[in-house]
């Protein structure tokens, strides 16, 4: 049975919103449908027939009685522009019982036990978090999964959290790179620390669970999945547990004990060099700390490296013995794992074969690779040239290698934002004493060809680091967190002075992004880079008594009232340290002159 109406308000289905149906729209509404583009909206002029079907049999005797209830009140609209006059009110089409009644079957029919289905349902809407916990606190929940769901269930539900941790951990890393924002960055930052350990324990127990159930079989995919995660969050611990579970695996398959066959692949192999042979810049320490995070605490355990006895070495010829064929991030990757070992002979031949680039800047011509070969020289790869030679206090170097394989190859450095990071990262270091230049020998000049000038780095002058900004702003377009860093450098060399010149364009550049770009994730990571620079501006000028201009400052480049009155609280905080800390050394000024005078006097008597 069906409803015929013209200029009336028609329930599809279970929504009680009501929907005016467009000329132009000649879909029926069917049992769980609703009609596409035909929505309650300001400007409908008139209301097109529509054919409602039946309700369908499954909806339960409450939610049909009380459907029809409310099909019985629906009352006849005298004017469709009324409609835009004001806005529609329920109250005025059902009686407040009737709507009450509705609400409350429907808010019961909606408490959907957990099973399996709903799990499916669940995961498919992106939930894995609350999948993850109700699996862990509902073994019964965690029991229907593991009997009703088939292989490629599994395997599906395996891709989705790995998928949903590694989001997990991009987000924290993201978070970190501010963590001088605040306390509230710093809040976030925890909350996504806390959430990724959490969820992680969470995916470690229910995947026990199914291997112990012998129900499902990891296969190659999935322990590729897995190990890929475990290994850039930083969860080194588990993901060596991985890897030997895998390798302990692929053994049995010698005596045919398993019925899926398990093989090392390229990208297994490549987590493997991360995991046994320190092939991950972001975990390595120089004097205790992270390298590339900004924090100034000590690792994390879960972020510390294991101790092992296979060298980088042992692990090429193994590699070499697999007969695997090796990808852009595998040479990367073994490239970084040579750099961080020490031996830089091995690095250059490693370098000179692979890519035909010699210490000395010449060109091997059989060994360059061609435009469009699989190992032609990307971005990733200069970075990694250059954190291999400057954890070894060779940047020089590096910035040499970089030189060639940018004239030699023709790169395009227009889009070399993480290479400059990484650059400036590591010049950060060798500001606060922590690296150096070069180790052996002072290097006199370096060429760098793209700016088409010579730039001569002298000791206890800034010609190099400065060339090299100018050499970046030439090379690609400066984003906001190429200033922080120069803010940071700037802050670390004590030059006042040419502050305010770098967060001129900063200030312009999230200005920009609040009105312009549509993306908000980008607008406001722009917002708190300038609240990073501007923080570490009014550090550095209070610590050198220049008050009035740190608060000048924060008048000039607030982009908006809440972001004032946080630098208002910065300002006052430094302010209050900076008058504590005069008065300690006052203090301190004023018992060691009255120990020098009770000496004098001692010793006179």
């Amino acid at each position: 049975m069906g409803y015929h109406c013209r200029k009336y308000l028609v329930l599809v289905t279970s929504s009680i919103v009501p929907v005016l149906v467009d000329k132009t729209s000649k879909m029926k509404a069917g049992p769980g449908k609703l009609i596409k583009h035909c929505k309650y909206s300001r400007g409908v002029s008139t209301v097109a027939d529509a054919k409602i079907s039946a309700v369908p049999p499954i909806i339960p005797k409450s939610i049909q009685h009380v459907r029809q209830t409310f099909f019985s009140e629906v009352m006849r609209v005298p004017d469709a522009h009324s409609l835009v006059s004001r806005p529609f009110e329920l109250s005025k089409i059902i009686s407040p019982e009737t709507l009450q009644k509705y609400r409350t079957s429907i808010t019961i029919a909606g408490t959907v036990k957990w099973d399996g289905n709903s799990l499916k349902q669940r995961l498919r809407k992106g939930e894995v978090s609350e999948c993850l916990r109700k699996l862990v606190e509902e073994p019964d929940l965690l029991a229907n999964m593991i009997e009703t769901f088939q292989e490629r269930e599994f395997a599906w539900f395996i891709h989705e959290c790995c998928k949903y941790l590694n989001r997990l951990s991009i987000l924290q890393r993201g978070r970190e790179f501010l963590n001088d924002a605040g306390d509230s960055a710093r809040q976030a930052e925890d909350i996504l620390h806390s959430t990724k350990l959490g969820d992680m324990k969470r995916f470690n127990l229910v995947l026990t669970a199914i291997k112990e159930s012998k129900r499902y079989e990891l296969q190659v995919s999935d322990y590729e999945q897995i190990l890929w995660m475990q290994t850039y969050s930083g969860e080194m611990t588990d993901a060596l547990f991985t890897l030997n579970e895998f390798e302990s695996t692929a053994r049995k398959l010698i005596n045919k004990e398993r019925t899926i066959p398990l093989y090392f692949t390229t990208l297994i192999w490549n987590c493997k060099f991360q995991i046994l042979a320190d092939g991950l810049p972001e975990l390595w320490k120089v004097d205790g700390k992270k390298i590339m995070r900004n924090k100034a605490k000590e690792l994390h355990p879960h972020f510390e490296y294991l101790h092992h006895d296979r060298s980088i070495h042992l692990l090429i010829r193994m590699f070499q013995n697999e007969r695997l064929s090796p990808d852009a991030d595998t040479l990367r990757i073994m490239l970084l794992c040579l750099g961080k070992s020490g031996n830089l002979e091995i690095l250059r031949s490693f370098i000179s074969k692979m890519w035909g680039i010699n210490q000395d800047g010449s060109v091997s011509r059989r060994h360059l690779r061609k435009p469009g070969s699989l190992f032609h020289p990307n971005m990733p790869l200069l970075s990694a040239i250059i954190s291999a030679f400057a954890i070894q206090n060779e940047f020089l170097e590096g910035m040499s290698y970089v030189d060639s394989f940018v004239s030699t190859y023709n790169m395009d450095m227009s889009k070399s934002e993480q290479f400059w990071a990484t650059c400036f990262r590591f010049l950060e270091l060798v500001e606060r004493g922590k690296l150096k230049y070069h180790g052996s020998e002072q290097r006199k000049d370096l060429s760098l060809l793209p700016l088409k000038e010579r730039m001569v780095y002298k000791a206890k002058t800034y010609t190099f680091p400065d060339s090299l900004w100018k050499l970046s702003n030439s090379q690609c377009a400066p984003t906001a967190r190429l200033y922080t860093w120069r803010v940071r450098y700037l802050f670390l060399t004590y030059r006042i002075s040419e502050l305010r010149g770098v967060l001129v364009p900063l200030y312009e550049m999230a200005k920009s992004h609040q009105v312009h770009n549509s993306r908000k994730k980008v607008a406001h990571e722009t917002s708190e880079l300038l609240y990073v620079c501007i923080t570490a501006s009014i550090r550095l000028l209070i610590s050198r008594g220049y008050e009035n201009q740190a608060a000048r400052m924060v008048e000039d480049f607030s982009l908006n009232r809440e972001m004032k009155e946080r630098l208002d609280r910065v300002f006052e905080y430094r302010k209050a340290r900076q008058v504590e800390h005069m008065r300690r050394l006052k203090s301190k000024q004023a018992k060691r002159m009255e120990e020098e005078d009770d000496d004098g006097l001692l010793s006179w008597l």
